[in-house]
C-alpha cells in the first residue's frame, strides 16, 4: 500500500469511529403536572399514524388531535380539559418526518391521568437516517411503571446521551406503543429537542485528511485511488 492509500485508510477509519456513549433514562412522578421544554422539533415535522383508531378519545376526557402532543404544554394535572390529552391505544405507531436532517439531543414524553390506572409509559423509539428515510432502526425501549398511584398521576421520561447527542442525520423518528397499560394511556406531550444537523466531527476530519492526501499525491506524483467506504 502506497502512502496515499495509507493516509486515506486512516482518515476513513478515524471518521467512522463511533462517538456515541450511551442513552440515559430519567423517570419522574408527580401529582401536580410538569413543565415541558419550550422547543420541540416535532412541531415542524409531518406526523402520521398507522391507524387513526388507535387514538380514539376515551372516557370523554381526550382528543384525537395529534397536534396536542407537540403544543409545548402539559395542561392541567388532572383531566379537566379533554383537549389536553391524547389516549394512545395499544398498537399505535406515530411517525414524525422532518423536512431536513436533524441532530437529536433529548427525547421527553409526558403522561397525565386522573389516577394510577393509565400512568405507565411503555413504548419503543425507532429512527431513520437521511440516506434511507424509509428504513427504521430500533433505538431504545421505555418501560416506566412508577408503582404508585396518585390523584392525579403524572409521569415523565427523559432520554439523553452522555455524549451530548443521541442521534445525527435523522430523517424521521417513530414512537411505537405495542402494549400499553390497561389498553390506553393518557399522553400529554411527545417532545424531541435538537437542531438542524451539521457535519459530524468525523466528517470534517475525513474531508481534511482527504485534502491532505490529495495534496501529498499531487506533490509526489502518486496516483490517488478511490477506496471503498462502508458506513458503520
Amino acid at each position: 500500500m502506497n502512502r496515499t492509500a495509507l493516509y486515506l485508510s486512516l482518515a476513513v477509519g478515524l471518521a467512522c469511529y463511533p462517538a456515541r456513549a450511551s442513552i440515559v433514562q430519567q423517570d419522574f412522578f408527580s401529582n401536580t403536572g410538569f413543565t415541558v421544554p419550550g422547543t420541540n422539533l416535532l412541531q415542524d415535522a409531518t406526523v402520521s399514524i398507522n391507524n387513526a383508531a388507535y387514538i380514539t378519545p376515551q372516557e370523554g376526557v381526550a382528543t384525537a388531535n395529534l397536534s396536542t402532543l407537540t403544543d409545548l404544554a402539559f395542561g392541567d394535572p388532572g383531566l379537566d380539559n379533554p383537549s389536553q390529552v391524547v389516549t394512545i391505544n395499544s398498537g399505535a405507531i406515530i411517525t414524525y418526518t422532518f423536512s431536513s436532517p436533524m441532530a437529536i439531543t433529548s427525547i421527553n414524553t409526558y403522561v397525565g391521568w386522573r389516577d394510577g390506572g393509565r400512568e405507565n409509559q411503555d413504548y419503543t423509539i425507532s429512527y431513520s437516517l437521511a440516506g434511507n428515510p424509509t428504513d427504521f432502526l430500533s433505538l431504545y425501549s421505555v418501560d416506566y411503571d412508577p408503582a404508585r398511584a396518585g390523584d392525579p398521576s403524572d409521569t415523565a421520561v427523559s432520554l439523553s446521551d452522555t455524549s451530548g447527542t443521541i442521534l445525527d442525520d435523522v430523517a424521521a423518528i417513530q414512537f411505537s406503543f405495542p402494549s400499553v397499560q390497561n389498553g390506553y394511556v393518557g399522553y400529554r406531550e411527545l417532545n424531541v429537542e435538537g437542531s438542524a444537523d451539521a457535519p459530524e466531527p468525523g466528517t470534517i476530519l475525513l474531508t481534511g485528511m482527504l485534502l491532505l492526501a490529495w495534496a501529498f499525491a499531487k506533490n509526489t506524483g502518486l496516483t490517488v485511488r478511490a477506496l471503498p467506504v462502508r458506513s458503520a
